[in-house]
């Protein structure tokens, strides 16, 4: 059915609120001084107004620039109660505004607002609070600016950035996060985002035979761990449990004993949890099966074609839009949890 202009205008307005409910101009400023970008005289475009913009391009990713401009000023005279009297800035004023910003507000908003909600109701395998890590490309304009980030083994025409995240697998809120160009291997940038992990956790993650480089340093934190690792089928499975999973003590992971799931025709589930009896075999694979997914999680942000591109034609506002990208969707998990009644609006961030 299709909206008629003032229901679309509507949207429009309550978007924007949405946008300013989740990040109030006290929080932006905080970290706009502490990143020491605080303008310096007054602007037409002072630096929260330009976080709030960097916000709402990810918010309407089918929207153009001045588009974008026009129906965040207008949401926010709405929110205010007041009629518009400012007249959209330029795209070259836009565009040295972020330039001004830079990413690091948005990078610092980000690890503000990456408060992990939590359900006890999700507790499962040896009451352990289940996290699962996943990654994914995102496309970049082809400026030369841009072209540092690569283009992963010479595929496409574009440029990409890979994201890789942490979250609560049942809320899908963010634990941590973090990017680098597709030259960066998916394991080694996956290390940066373990910071936030410790006991009473498992962690869901799928890899390829090199996930157990990165075992150890996972393990270290003090999770446990539930991985399908492609390859693992090479592992010498040494003692046959009760429910057809095995004990082995790889090389791989400094001779700790891990438990082993073979799944003929898929990846192998390789988990700390070696006592049957507290994570039979069929729960492994039945919560493995239902690990968050990155890319279903950021399907809104696909502005066309199969894969998301981002706007942004250099190195420093391509980081704060994926930082602005990550922001606004921890918004939308707050608000889908308060909409289900399972805690306030907006949790108060961290001090």
């Amino acid at each position: 059915m299709r909206t008629r202009p003032g229901e679309e205008r509507l949207a429009d307005h309550l978007s924007i609120s949405v946008l300013t409910s989740a990040f109030p101009v006290s929080l932006l400023d905080e970290v706009i001084r502490a990143s020491g970008c605080a303008d310096r005289r007054r602007r037409a475009l002072p630096a929260h107004l330009t976080m709030y913009y960097v916000l709402a391009l990810c918010m309407f990713p089918d929207r153009n620039y001045d588009q974008v401009m026009r129906v965040l000023l207008n949401g926010l005279a709405w929110r205010s109660r007041r009629a518009p009297w400012w007249e959209a800035p330029s795209t070259s004023a836009i565009s040295r505004a972020r330039a001004r910003l830079g990413a690091e507000p948005l990078r610092a908003l980000l690890h503000r607002v990456a408060v992990p909600a939590f359900r006890a109701h999700d507790v499962g395998l040896a009451g352990l609070r289940p996290v699962a890590m996943d990654d994914m490309m995102l496309a970049v304009p082809g400026t030369r600016d841009n072209a540092a980030f690569g283009r992963p083994d010479g595929e496409g025409l574009l440029p990409r950035v890979r994201v890789v995240a942490v979250v609560e697998n049942g809320t899908h809120t963010l634990v941590d996060a973090t990017f680098a160009g597709s030259a960066v291997e998916r394991h080694t940038l996956a290390a940066r985002a373990l910071r936030r992990l410790g006991p009473g956790t498992l962690l869901l993650a799928r890899f390829g035979p090199e996930g157990f480089g990165l075992w150890r340093t996972a393990a270290a934190t003090g999770a446990h761990l539930l991985w399908g690792i492609a390859g693992a089928d090479g592992l010498a499975l040494e003692h046959r449990l009760g429910d057809g999973s095995y004990l082995a003590w790889p090389a791989a992971t400094g001779g700790a004993p891990v438990r082993v799931v073979p799944r003929p025709g898929s990846d192998w589930l390789v988990t700390t949890l070696t006592d049957p009896g507290q994570a039979p075999a069929a729960e492994l694979s039945a919560r493995y099966a239902g690990r968050w997914d990155m890319a279903g999680a950021m399907a809104w942000a696909v502005r066309c074609g199969p894969a998301a591109v981002l706007r942004s034609r250099s190195a420093e506002t391509v980081a704060q839009e994926v930082w602005a990208l990550l922001c606004v969707y921890q918004a939308m998990c707050a608000l889908a949890l308060w909409t289900e009644g399972s805690q306030p609006l907006w949790p108060a961030p961290p001090a």
